[in-house]
Order: C-alpha cells, then sequence, then structure tokens
C-alpha cells in the first residue's frame, strides 16, 4: 500500500492509491510519490473517481520538471499510463479546497512488458485459396523473436459467464531475454475435451496458435506449439494453473472490463490451455511454467 499522502516507492511492482481510498479523500491535499523501478515502469489505473476540482498528473521521471505523461482529472483517463522512458515515475494528486471528493484512485505500477493483442483472423489451407476457419498466433513468421503467448483475452459474456467465447491473445516480447526465438513444429494438435493435462505442448515447447470453426472463439479445434532456442527454457518443475472462471476473472482484476482477464506472471508462458467442448465456459485454463536460463 502506499503512503498516505506522498513518498518514494521501490520495487518492481506496488500499488499506489489516494488518501484514505477506498474511502473518500479530504480537500486541500498535495501528495506527491516519486516511484523507482529497476528499469521502464508502466502505471495501470483500477479505479479513478475525482472530484470536479481535483487532478492527478502524471511525468516521466524523478520529477515534476520531467516531461508529462497526461493531467488526469474526472474519469477522464486511460487505462495504462506509460511506460517510462526511464526507471522513474513521478505522481502528484491535488484535491481543491472546496472538492467534491469521488472515491479516488486505485493504481498498481509494476515492470514494463511489451505486449500485442494477436486477434482472430481467417486462415488459409496450405496449397488452397478458398478459407478455412479461424486463428488467433503470437507468431509473425517462422522464426520471429520473442513474442510468447503469456495471456488470453475475453470481453463477452454469456449469462454472466466470462470467456464464453475467445476475443484475442496477450503476446509479450520478453526483453530479458533477447536472443529468445521461436521455431513453429510441424506439428497442429487436435485438443482433446476430458483432461486439461492432455492440452499440453511437449516438454520444452510453448503453445503460440489457437485455431476455431467461429470467429467468436467459441471452439477450440486445433493448436500449435513451437520450440524455445537462443538460451532461455521451460522449466517444467515450476509449472501452475490459471483457472478460467468468474470469481477468478473478477476478483483478481477487480472489474469486468479489465483488459487481460487470465495471463502468466512475467516470468511465464503459457504451455497448455484446458478446454471443455460443451460448457460455459468453454475455456478452464491455461498452464503456465517458469521461462529461465537455469
Amino acid at each position: 500500500m502506499s503512503p498516505e499522502c506522498g513518498g518514494e516507492l521501490h520495487g518492481d511492482a506496488g500499488q499506489l492509491t489516494s488518501p484514505g481510498y477506498p474511502a473518500r479523500y479530504d480537500a486541500d491535499l498535495t501528495c506527491t510519490w516519486v516511484i523507482t523501478g529497476p528499469r521502464s515502469i508502466t502505471l495501470r489505473v483500477w479505479n479513478f473517481s475525482l472530484g470536479m476540482s481535483d487532478t492527478v498528473e502524471v511525468w516521466d521521471g524523478g520529477s515534476d520538471q520531467s516531461p508529462s505523461l497526461g493531467n488526469f482529472k474526472f474519469w477522464s483517463i486511460p487505462t495504462l499510463i506509460g511506460p517510462s522512458s526511464g526507471h522513474q515515475l513521478t505522481v502528484r494528486f491535488v484535491s481543491g479546497a472546496y472538492s467534491f471528493a469521488g472515491n479516488g484512485f486505485d493504481f498498481t505500477w509494476a515492470e514494463t512488458r511489451t505486449y500485442e493483442l494477436a486477434s482472430w483472423k481467417r486462415r488459409k489451407d496450405q496449397g488452397k485459396q478458398e478459407l478455412h476457419g479461424f486463428r488467433v498466433s503470437c507468431v509473425r513468421s517462422a522464426r520471429y523473436p520473442a513474442d510468447m503467448l503469456i495471456g488470453i483475452q475475453d470481453f463477452s459474456q454469456v449469462e454472466n459467464h466470462v470467456f464464453s467465447g475467445l476475443d484475442s491473445l496477450k503476446c509479450g516480447r520478453m526483453e530479458q531475454y533477447p536472443q529468445l526465438q521461436l521455431t513453429l513444429t510441424d506439428r497442429i494438435s487436435v485438443p482433446t475435451s476430458s483432461n486439461s493435462a492432455e492440452n499440453l505442448c511437449p516438454v520444452g515447447e510453448v503453445v503460440v496458435e489457437l485455431y476455431s470453426s467461429f470467429s467468436a472463439f467459441s471452439d477450440l479445434t486445433k493448436f500449435r506449439c513451437a520450440t524455445v532456442q537462443g538460451g532461455p527454457f521451460v522449466d517444467e518443475d515450476h509449472c501452475r494453473y490459471v483457472t478460467i472462471d468468474n470469481k477468478f476473472s473478477f476478483s483478481t482484476n477487480r472489474s469486468a472490463s479489465s483488459r487481460w482477464p487470465v495471463e502468466c506472471k512475467d516470468d511465464e508462458v503459457v504451455t497448455g490451455i484446458s478446454y471443455m467442448a460443451g460448457h460455459v465456459p468453454p475455456f478452464e485454463a491455461i498452464r503456465c511454467c517458469v521461462l529461465t536460463m537455469g
């Protein structure tokens, strides 16, 4: 938890809130925090509700003389602020003398990870021109460095269930391994639906592509793995399942609109998908394993 009103925050991740959060904050406050991480850092916004005369400003550096990343008021603020060009961000919160306080703000910061969305696309069968099915992939070519599958996303809900279908993948650039490369295997596997352990990549491989009969990815027809080269390897002794269900997705992400409902930790990659055909939701879990140099 952040200091009540200003101070220095250190670490590769942490939380920053308005004074007294989630209770209403006082009027006539000026709070300045300097966040210092090991590398570039990014703020993530979980909640933001200020009074009409109140502001939060963020600077790209260790003081208010650094370049501004934005001055935010009311409810207007992006989901992510940053990344910082260096290893520091400065955050200042000001409440007016006659502030009609809102609920305040709740931010977290973490070391910046490069990532992108991989949305579904129609794919072509080899040697044929007709379109057949849909695909989401983290790999742009046969050998593309360091884009790993690290999470899955779904904005839709059916009967209050998240992950009734799959919208896209979260693909992360593992900056700590600049020589990392993925090599696609020729094998495209057909998933089973009886046991999550049966939908795993072989030892040492990671999931990179998913296939479906429908654009909404309400089914999973095939998946593809890739071998990891360039130094790091998949540590099969340090794997875990991240469950996909309403309780998990809403409680860990604090709202149904969170952009990445289910994802691995910063040093993990996806090596398996738990899928149960005919269930709602059909996607039940992802298997995350640590990527390490040993």
